[in-house]
């Protein structure tokens, strides 16, 4: 390979990095790193082959970033025949297209680690490496909030004072939009119409959760807002969550700090559950089998009770928001569920749809997680 474009993609909880031929946009291959800090694991994905898989100990983003670099080099891939790496970032005030990275653009993912502290310093994290292993790369940051930068105004409008709102920049700008993009293209695709005749919910399920109403291939609405907390529950995070109860734990003596731990740490099925952030673990103590992974953990019957509580609600989360888009949108041309937990486990899908009477009778798409291409597509021109 005389010259490959990378694509940096730093989640939560995970690492994915792919290598794509340059100038063709070939598919190369995926190297993965999932459940960072926590059981990790490493995933290598070849064209035509079987996801390998391993156990591996990596506590942090930077070290997964810098084991990747080194795996690679390794492989037979110089730093010096990367032409361009194009990075994932959540979010950055001020930027939508797709950017060169420089110290102002790193500057600027920086401050706004405030509405998202799992993610920013995650992606800052594999940008320092990544530019420091790769200096003749052109390094681009592509925002997943691009996919949502013409939410309609009731759709992005929180209804709190007009200046307050302007001061600071109050408004819904949506999460996961590089995720949305391509599940949209993908069940366009799979359904043989254009993407404009189309009207489709997305769902994003992984330790990050959302989902998107797309009409004719623009978002009209979307259940992450300002911070990547409101909408459905995740692996640690609430989702919708009364105000009242934030203003109350503060009443009580609770600290920011504190909060903070609580919503971006404490919460969500981890919460509900009290025994892990990992779905796989709460179906196993919920009673029902994940295929090809096996839970070694024992629970007991209160574990039990709370681990079908946490799935219970999870899963009455996204049923809402389907039958709210669903009335958005008038009707329903497919369900597109993306994602670690979407694209692999068909019975969270099956519980999902149970049951669920939605106009158009939508089909239901599997897309696989594959941000790479919409990265690609977004930073191509920067790197050209």
């Amino acid at each position: 390979m005389r010259s490959v474009v990378l694509t940096a993609n730093a989640g939560s909880s995970s690492l994915k990095v792919g290598l794509v031929q340059w100038p063709l946009a070939r598919f190369v291959g995926t190297i993965e790193i999932d459940q960072i800090g926590s059981g990790a694991e490493l995933i290598v994905q070849l064209p035509g082959q079987r996801p390998g898989r391993s156990p591996i100990a990596i506590p942090t983003v930077s070290a997964a970033a810098r084991f990747i670099a080194r795996w690679l080099t390794k492989s037979g891939l110089s730093p010096s025949s990367v032409r361009g790496i194009a990075h994932r970032v959540v979010v950055a005030d001020g930027y939508h297209q797709p950017v060169r990275i420089t110290s102002a653009v790193a500057r600027a993912i920086a401050r706004a680690t405030a509405r998202a502290p799992l993610h920013n310093p995650a992606a800052l994290a594999v940008i320092r490496v990544f530019r420091r292993v790769y200096r003749r790369a052109t390094h681009v940051a592509a925002f997943d909030t691009a996919f949502f930068a013409h939410l309609p105004l009731r759709a992005r409008t929180y209804a709190i004072d007009h200046r307050l709102a302007a001061r600071f920049g109050l408004v819904r700008t949506g999460f996961h939009g590089l995720s949305h993009a391509a599940a949209s293209r993908f069940a366009a695709a799979q359904l043989g119409r254009p993407i404009s005749s189309l009207r489709l919910i997305t769902v994003h399920l992984g330790a990050g959760c959302s989902v998107t109403a797309v009409n004719r291939g623009r978002a009209v609405d979307t259940s992450m807002g300002f911070t990547p907390l409101e909408g459905l529950v995740m692996a640690t995070r609430p989702g919708d969550l009364d105000s009242g109860v934030v203003l109350h734990l503060l009443k009580q003596g609770m600290t920011v700090r504190q909060l903070e731990a609580l919503l971006y740490h404490q919460s969500g099925w981890r919460g509900l559950s009290g025994v892990s952030d990992d779905l796989r673990v709460v179906l196993a103590g919920a009673g029902i089998p994940v295929r090809g992974w096996q839970s070694k953990r024992r629970f007991s019957a209160a574990a039990r009770r709370r681990c079908r509580t946490a799935l219970a609600v999870f899963i009455y989360r996204i049923q809402k928001y389907l039958g709210a888009y669903a009335a958005i949108l008038g009707t329903v041309d497919a369900i597109v569920f993306t994602g670690a937990i979407g694209e692999r486990n068909p019975d969270v899908r099956r519980r999902i749809v149970r049951g669920l009477r939605l106009p158009g009778q939508p089909r239901v798409v599997v897309a696989p997680t594959d941000e790479q291409f919409t990265l690609i597509r977004m930073a191509r021109r920067l790197m050209s």
